[in-house]
Formats: structure tokens, C-alpha cells, sequence
């Protein structure tokens, strides 16, 4: 599974994809939703993460986008805060999980 992550704190990029890589996974980064939108441009990845409020673009701005392209891309939010809120309308399935949250917990509707 080709997953990518949206993420602009590098701390946080680099923990997420060391756990995901440890379990199997091929994961590329990329720092904001701009870079994310080229590279799925680029190459086809199994599923997206971001942030919703990530920078340059937001992570439901390049949501929109691959909503109105039609394609079926699997997409994980990964809020920082509460803009989890603004996320959802038909065609989106929504999951909460608490804080702080494992990163296989967050995984495993995948």
C-alpha cells in the first residue's frame, strides 16, 4: 500500500512515516497540500493523509479536488484541532478518535 502524507510540522511527518514504514507500508511526505496535489498528479498512491488546515493548500481543499476529479482516493484527516467539524456532507464517512491517538488505531478503518 502507497500512502501519502500531507504534513508540515516535520516532527510529526517524520514519526508518522518511520511507524508506517515499520509496518510495511511505502510512504512518501510531502510538506504542504500543493505538493500533495502535484505528486498525486505524478503517481498513484492507495491513500492520502493531511492535515485539514495544512498550509499553501488546505488537506480539504485537495479533498474537493479529488471529489470533483471523481477520483476514489481514500483520505485520512489527521486534525490538529477541532476543524475535524468542517469536515463531512455526502460521500464522506467520518470516524472520531480520541487524543492522543496510536498511529495503528488510526489506521485500521484502512
Amino acid at each position: 500500500m502507497r500512502i501519502l502524507i500531507a504534513e508540515d510540522d516535520s516532527i510529526l511527518a517524520d514519526g508518522l512515516s518511520r511507524s508506517l514504514r515499520y509496518d510495511g507500508y511505502a510512504v512518501n511526505v510531502v510538506a504542504d497540500g500543493s505538493s500533495a496535489d502535484s505528486a498525486l498528479q505524478l503517481q498513484s498512491f492507495d491513500l492520502l493523509t493531511s492535515d485539514p488546515d495544512s498550509p499553501v493548500m488546505s488537506g480539504l481543499a485537495i479533498l474537493r479536488q479529488l471529489r470533483q476529479r471523481h477520483t476514489p482516493l481514500p483520505f485520512l484527516i489527521l486534525p490538529a484541532s477541532d476543524t475535524l467539524n468542517r469536515c463531512g456532507g455526502p460521500g464522506y464517512e467520518r470516524q472520531r478518535r480520541a487524543y492522543p491517538l496510536c498511529v495503528h488505531d488510526a489506521f485500521l478503518p484502512i
